[in-house]
């Protein structure tokens, strides 16, 4: 027999018990006494398999799930700032060629975007065009992409 099944059976054992103890009380002082004794004999029925428990054991297991948490944790805001690099990336480059085609540059621009001091930010930029100083000034002053870190293809 399984432990749940036994220790269920054990249970309903003892409610019985103390039920039927109540009823051949024939007092409303002794029902009292009965009912009082019968929940704790009830509460620890119900609590017996914690008397199995190792702590150490618990101790262990709490500890391997707060490393696991912590690892998830790290998974997943790894993957939040890889996914939010990228649609900065790819949002910036669209940015910059919208800005050329303001100036009448016609540029397409690849962006990459990481994170510096816990916030994600345009860092490099490659364009593919001739090269124009007031772009590459704004795309510096605006987007902070320094000069030295945009690389401009003429043929692309």
């Amino acid at each position: 027999m399984s432990f749940l099944r036994q220790w269920m059976l054990g249970v309903v054992g003892c409610a019985l018990a103390v039920s039927l103890a109540q009823q051949i009380c024939d007092s409303e002082s002794m029902r009292a006494a009965v009912r009082f004794v019968g929940g704790l004999a009830l509460v620890l029925c119900m609590t017996q398999p914690l008397a199995g428990v190792e702590l150490g054991t618990l101790e262990t297991d709490l500890q391997t799930y707060r490393t696991a948490a912590v690892q998830r944790e790290e998974a997943f805001r790894a993957e939040y700032e890889a996914a939010l690099a990228k649609d900065m990336a790819q949002r910036t480059g669209a940015y910059i060629e919208s800005r050329a085609k303001e100036l009448g540059v016609p540029v397409r621009a690849e962006v990459c975007a990481e994170t510096v001091d816990g916030t994600v930010r345009p860092t490099r930029a490659t364009l593919y065009g001739a090269y124009s100083a007031s772009l590459a000034d704004w795309i510096e002053q605006t987007l902070g992409i320094a000069k030295e870190r945009q690389q401009w293809m003429a043929n692309g």
